[in-house]
């Protein structure tokens, strides 16, 4: 008998619920999941989980489990059977298959045995307009799964492409009795035209196969014609629908208004309205008693209209993006008077500004009626005009709201961007300790003090976002085109002020927010091609190894080239 005594990490891996966590920590998350599908943390996340599946049976299920939660597109499944023929070139949005089959001929029960016994696994799948495959392989498998789902346990459908291709066989594919949320497309970029016949019989037949459905979004990549939202008249059959949310190029009509107000179980709506060539409008009076959150595109008497006459009792999110006929005293007396409506409930408000203005926007008279509303976790502008607004703009809204955890104010036109002190971050994180996500104006970080003997502020947040500026010379920092000459980027980099200016801004966004994710960090993100953001995320790439590997004496940034020729830029550590 054997008298060998369990060590304390045995015994830990011998809960399950240690070895499902563990798992579940080398899973992307869901919110970064769409953006970084490419990125090394991905590939690295994905061969983690594989060779932990292989390690022992305690491991294998809660790790597969993980692994092929989410899809991609469907191909990722197909090809574990021997019959798969992978289409030529690489998965891209202007990429479509070609007409050859992805599956060369039925595959037998035993590698057939194998492939369900991983599409049970699957929760997320994205269908991509250029990642289908040909009606013919549909057919196998249809066949294959003898008219049953092929994704037993599918939860989250997106990017469902409704194309003429699309057939009763994908309905009984896609959509088992798990589903719950499905995103659809109606008409593609490589497609002129949809016949709305074809579009109401196919959103019918979804509906007969997913009546079950909890949210339901419907976007588009062209504008619909105003008589084919018509089609849409099948989602009245969605008694439990949840979420409702149509892209701006739709406008509702008064029979699905109707049918909206008098949901029971509607939480969210996005939609446009347009009321204003009606001889009558719809009777909304009181209705929408259940919506706590609503997102509506428009003018701006609809829009108001819309808040008069609706229940605003549940209302906790609120965003309203009006239409480019709007002057900018119409968008201000409208703003006002819809946030003087739900203010008793709000907890979150977005303005999106697309209107034919150059007056600048005056931010904080904008959103004078909610300033004293405690409540608010939630602030979003985003404005393709000039936005008036200061430090001192800043420092009110951060004081007025401290439980935010989204602050994000920006506009596209960065000619007339006001540039902020780049020590208005501190100021913000003080006030706003709870805040998750921050997208900002240009910042300007020349005159920020020496950073090496700054206390460690240590904030939560995660996700940065922002224009660097540190140099008055536009010429250098907002070029559209990074300069590949390898020797005027080793002199660039080798220059006195400039990495000296970037370095310490890097340690200033670093001692405040250590956890800010570099795989998503905008300055990657956003015109990484631009001197100050390749600069700024190049030292902190740096002082994240330096954390990770241990402490060094010296930093040093520098050029190098690779082995095909082309420009490295490189982040290195000497102790």
């Amino acid at each position: 008998m054997s008298n060998h005594r369990l060590t304390s990490i045995e015994r830990a891996l011998a809960c399950q619920d240690v070895v499902d966590h563990i798992c579940e920590s080398l899973a992307i998350p869901s919110y970064l999941y769409q953006s970084c599908w490419k990125s090394d943390r991905y590939k690295t996340s994905k061969c983690t989980l594989a060779r932990l599946a292989r390690t022992c049976k305690a491991f294998s299920d809660p790790a597969l489990r993980v692994l092929w939660r989410h899809l991609n597109h469907i191909h990722q499944l197909l090809r574990l059977l021997p019959e798969y023929v992978p289409p030529p070139g690489t998965f891209s949005q202007t990429y479509v298959p070609a007409s050859e089959q992805a599956l060369s001929a039925v595959p037998n029960d035993d590698d057939w045995a194998r492939l369900q016994s991983y599409a049970v696994r699957v929760r997320e799948l994205k269908y991509w307009p250029s990642t289908r495959i040909d009606s013919a392989s549909w057919r196998i498998l249809s066949e294959k799964c003898s008219g049953g789902p092929l994704l037993p346990r599918l939860e989250r459908l997106l990017c469902f492409d409704i194309a003429p291709h699309s057939d009763a066989v994908l309905s009984h594919l896609f959509f088992p009795l798990s589903l719950r949320y499905l995103s659809v497309t109606f008409d593609a970029w490589y497609q002129r035209y949809q016949r709305k016949e074809h579009i109401e019989i196919m959103l019918r037949n979804i509906v007969s196969h997913a009546s079950h459905l909890h949210y339901l979004s419907i976007s588009s990549f062209q504008q619909m014609l105003c008589n084919q939202v018509k089609s849409l008249h099948p989602i009245q059959e969605l008694h439990g629908i949840q979420s409702l949310s149509f892209a701006s190029s739709y406008e509702l009509d008064d029979v699905l208004l109707v049918h909206c107000k008098s949901s029971s179980t509607l939480r969210h709506l996005s939609c446009k309205i347009d009321t204003r060539g009606a001889t009558k409008r719809p009777d909304i009076r009181g209705g929408f008693g259940s919506l706590e959150s609503v997102s509506l595109f428009g003018s701006t008497e609809d829009i108001v209209w819309f808040f008069e006459a609706v229940c605003v009792d549940s209302l906790r999110d609120v965003a309203v993006t009006f239409d480019t006929k709007t002057d900018l005293d119409d968008l201000l007396h409208s703003t006002t008077k819809v946030l003087k409506i739900v203010s008793s409930s709000l907890r979150s408000f977005s303005l999106e500004i697309n209107i034919d203005s150059s007056e600048a926007l005056p931010l904080l008279k904008s959103i004078e009626p909610i300033l004293d509303l405690p409540t608010i976790e939630k602030f979003t502008v985003q404005s393709r005009q000039p936005i008036v607004v200061s430090a001192d703009d800043i420092m009110c809204i951060a004081n007025a709201w401290r439980d935010l955890r989204t602050l994000h104010i920006y506009h596209f036109s960065l000619e007339s961007t006001p540039r902020l002190p780049g020590r208005i971050l501190e100021d913000i994180a003080l006030r706003c300790p709870r805040l998750e996500s921050l997208k900002l104006p240009v910042l300007d970080f020349t005159d920020l003090p020496p950073q090496t003997r700054e206390p460690v502020l240590d904030h939560d947040l995660v996700d940065l976002h922002f224009f660097p500026r540190s140099i008055d010379d536009p010429e250098d920092e907002l070029s559209d085109v990074w300069p590949r000459n390898l020797d005027v980027i080793e002199r660039d980099l080798h220059n006195i002020h400039t990495p000296s200016v970037w370095l310490n801004a890097a340690l200033f966004v670093d001692r405040l927010f250590p956890r800010v994710d570099l795989d998503e960090n905008p300055m990657r993100r956003m015109r990484v091609n631009w001197y100050g953001g390749l600069m700024l995320s190049l030292y902190l790439s740096a002082i994240r190894a330096r954390r990770e590997a241990g402490t060094f004496d010296k930093l040093f940034v520098g050029a190098g080239q690779r082995e095909d020729g082309g420009v490295s830029l490189a982040s290195m550590t000497l102790s």
